[in-house]
């Protein structure tokens, strides 16, 4: 099973060829260390290409750099919910009349 997977998905030799088959998975974000609003920030994203802003530059290379706080109401916010146990229920008909 791990020979089929490393013949299948490990083609590549370098680190060159990986680069040039899987260059819309890697994104190159470049933050200066000027920026302090991320205005001067560029990411490689395809979101950031049309738009020029993009998640990455805007707020999370700047938060996890140490140039943006997070505010403890944002940190207490949960996330999601987790699913409740057993089967999800089945979908109720659409066109019933009562």
């Amino acid at each position: 099973m791990v020979r089929s997977h490393e013949n299948a998905y490990l083609k590549w030799t370098s680190f060159d060829e990986y680069k040039t088959e899987y260059s819309n998975c890697i994104w190159k974000v470049r933050v200066s260390a000027s920026d302090s609003d991320g205005s001067v920030s560029t990411c490689s994203c395809p979101v950031f290409a049309k738009k020029y802003i993009c998640k990455h530059t805007s707020l999370g290379m700047l938060i996890r750099m140490g140039k943006e706080k997070v505010p403890n109401e944002a940190k207490g916010l949960p996330l999601g919910q987790k699913r409740k146990r057993g089967l999800p229920t089945r979908a109720k008909k659409a066109l019933l009349m009562q």
